[in-house]
């Protein structure tokens, strides 16, 4: 199954817009790609001693600090996963990591990881495990997709 499929079977409503491969934030700008909708970066991210997994969906504009999200979080210290990892529990490979990975962590063993201000948009963009592609949901399909995961809410807003 992939996650266009996934979504259907599961009756959540999204947009989805086929363009030039987008391998990181800020590329979308540069090719001149336009869509609609809050735009994201997602972090896969291994605690080191812990060995946990984080799926960490966050606002495009939004800050990261490893080890100042780490501590707040409850006293980890990342590092980024492995790509073998990545492809092993999310089935994605590196530049085209989204939430919609967690459809494929069927053991569960992924922390997923939202921006408060992802929660309150309008509309929301992801690849589809693909960077050829992003999905757009609005914000009603985007929390019913959610509630099918158990998910901590962090706000990156004073980050």
């Amino acid at each position: 199954m992939n996650v266009t499929d996934y979504l259907n079977s599961n009756d959540v409503v999204y947009d989805l817009y086929e363009h030039e491969p987008i391998f990181s934030v800020g590329d979308d700008e540069k090719l001149g790609i336009k869509l609609p909708g809050t735009q994201t970066k997602n972090l896969f991210l291994k605690d080191k001693k812990s060995k946990k997994f984080f799926l960490v969906s966050m606002n495009q504009s939004s800050k990261m600090d490893l080890k100042s999200f780490g501590k707040l979080l409850g006293g980890y210290k990342f590092s980024f996963g492995k790509a073998e990892d990545l492809a092993n529990l999310l089935n994605v490979s590196p530049g085209s990591v989204s939430v919609f990975g967690k459809i494929f962590d069927n053991e569960n063993q992924v922390n997923l990881v939202i921006d408060q201000s992802l929660l309150e948009a309008d509309k929301v963009a992801f690849h589809p495990n693909i960077n050829t592609q992003t999905v757009v949901v609005d914000h009603k399909n985007f929390k019913k997709f959610l509630d099918e995961f158990e998910y901590t809410v962090f706000d990156f807003t004073d980050f």
